[in-house]
């Protein structure tokens, strides 16, 4: 079972999102911080990240820059609110698979999933 790692400091959407995914076979661990990300990146692996490019706090530049020194081979969705940064970050390159602009489909998030994973 592939496990996911969900990094959003909305609960609403954390919730959305675990129940969806685990609904759809994949075993979830959602956290709010990218702190918690990263502890719990360090401690356990992950076949891909779902990270919220407007977290508060550490901000996710240095959540993504810290998760890829962990392990090179990282896999990471961002999600956004902001279309400019979006499109700014879907031309990115290395550990970033590509980017959903909030709101987004969860069937398309599901089915991006797959791909990367088969």
């Amino acid at each position: 079972m592939a496990r996911i790692l969900v990094v959003d400091d909305e609960p609403d959407i954390r919730d959305l999102l675990s129940e969806f995914l685990v609904r759809e076979g994949f075993e979830v661990t959602a956290v709010e911080t990218g702190r918690e990300a990263i502890e719990v990146f360090s401690s356990q692996v992950y076949d891909v990240v779902l990270l919220d490019w407007g977290i508060p706090g550490i901000r996710a530049r240095e959540v993504m820059s810290q998760l890829i020194e962990i392990r090179p081979e990282s896999r990471i969705f961002l999600m956004t609110g902001d279309i400019e940064e979006g499109q700014r970050m879907s031309g990115a390159q290395g550990p970033i698979l590509g980017v959903f602009r909030k709101p987004f489909s969860l069937r398309n998030l599901a089915d991006a999933l797959r791909r990367v994973l088969a």
